[in-house]
């Protein structure tokens, strides 16, 4: 019993020695010097007694295995990995610094550990369309005077401004561009006789556009719901756009004839359009998604009865809809614009966005923050949407705290999201805006 009542006080003084103490040279006369703390951890004994583990700017000692390091105060970071200055990098301010250490704005500030807009180019003219491809961005710009419409193109620095086009009766509603041309449209003037047209020209500007489509119902209907989506997406070999109903008036006492709205798609070296989903009746935003396309519509009120008919989100075959386009199970509600990623859909419906999976199934309140987004724009990693003078963003997955809220300082109008930055057009007045958030 003695002997093991030793042994446990040999322990007890042993473990609060340093190594130097430990070999008889810790105090005067050889005498080991002692202290009550655990020289593993205790910051004013950290691997040897009387050891302080110092504080340093924005920064705490910490004592780790004995050994001193420093802990960061909340919203600092040591990015430079040298202990002896602390924690020298703001996170929630620094530039090249901005949230986690090496991550710079390129160019623009930060605030509250998020990137800011950095205005990288001032065009003249109202926004009314946007398209991305390469280094460029390209834009549909209204001036002030009739025959005043334009396509501009600017590098993603917003240098190299070039007019490809101008002198249009109208700024395209409606812009895609691929590896080699621009494709616009012009919205119809009258729905009697549709006028509306699509039209491509090389991206550098160096010939005159070539109409590929003519008289069509591009961005007008004949009354009976919301004016259609002036939308146009490519996927290497067809333009894809959609068309309002048309109301043809009869000699009396027959009623007008009625055509339906649809979805149609033209070579991209024109030809004649193929009708990939007849019926869509409002269609207020569509997205092509590999072999498939995705329509929300908002219906019509049709007479004599006036009922809302034809409202939902549809998906069809690119290759077209052997008889309608199959309804997918979502409320009845009012939809708006969607997104889309690898797997899930993003809709802003109800004043809300929601999610549903690309199968159809789970649709779900995405986030509760009230929303009336104009555009979005999604990856596998984040959810992009314009709403007034707002950014907002949430992590693709799920977004159960809010989102981000990027005030734009002004009207956010058109929306594209690349790897390393989201880049938006905005307008004041009838200047356009060129923004580009770091991501």
């Amino acid at each position: 019993m003695r002997s093991w009542v030793v042994a446990f006080l040999v322990l007890a003084v042993t473990a609060c020695l340093s190594s130097a103490d430990l070999s008889g040279a810790g105090a005067a006369g050889g005498a080991p010097a002692t202290c009550a703390a655990d020289l593993q951890t205790d910051v004013g004994h950290c691997g040897a007694c009387g050891h302080v583990c110092a504080n340093r700017a924005n920064a705490y000692g910490v004592c780790t295995t004995g050994s001193c390091a420093i802990g960061c105060n909340t919203s600092f970071a040591d990015c430079d990995g040298k202990p002896e200055n602390g924690c020298e990098v703001p996170l929630t301010t620094d530039a090249n610094h901005c949230g986690t250490c090496g991550h710079s704005c390129g160019g623009g500030t930060c605030s509250d550990g998020v990137c800011q807009p950095l205005t990288i180019a001032t065009l003249d003219g109202t926004l009314t369309s946007f398209a991305f491809e390469g280094n460029d961005l390209y834009f549909g710009l209204q001036g002030p005077t009739p025959k005043s419409g334009s396509i501009v193109r600017v590098d993603r620095d917003g240098q190299g401004r070039k007019e490809l086009v101008a002198g249009l009766d109208q700024a395209p509603p409606g812009l895609a561009v691929d590896a080699t041309h621009l494709y616009f449209s012009k919205r119809a003037t009258t729905t009697s006789t549709p006028d509306g047209t699509i039209s491509r020209l090389p991206r550098d500007g160096s010939a005159e556009p070539i109409a590929i489509v003519t008289g069509e119902m591009i961005g007008s209907n004949a009354g009976f719901g919301s004016q259609p989506t002036t939308r146009l997406s490519l996927d290497g070999r067809f333009v894809y756009y959609a068309v309002g109903t048309r109301s043809i008036q009869q000699p009396p006492p027959a009623p007008a004839q009625i055509i339906d709205g649809r979805l149609l798609r033209v070579p991209v070296e024109g030809g004649a359009s193929f009708e990939v989903s007849k019926s869509v009746l409002g269609p207020v935003d569509f997205l092509i998604d590999g072999p498939n396309v995705f329509i929300a519509t908002s219906g019509e009120q049709r007479p004599p009865d006036y009922m809302l008919m034809g409202r939902g989100l549809f998906r069809c075959a690119t290759t077209g809809c052997a008889s309608a386009p199959t309804k997918l199970p979502i409320p009845d509600v009012s939809l708006r614009v969607l997104g889309v990623n690898s797997s899930v859909m993003f809709i802003s419906a109800n004043n809300a966005i929601n999610s549903l999976k690309k199968t159809g199934q789970d649709y779900a309140l995405f986030t509760a923050t009230r929303s009336l987004a104009r555009v979005i724009a999604a990856d596998d990693d984040r959810v992009y949407w314009l709403d007034g003078q707002s950014l907002f963003s949430c992590p693709a997955a799920s977004c159960p705290t809010g989102p981000i809220d990027i005030d734009l300082r002004a009207s956010g109008n058109a929306l594209v999201v690349t790897k390393e930055a989201v880049y938006v057009g905005a307008s004041v007045g009838t200047t356009t805006l060129v923004l580009r958030v770091t991501r």
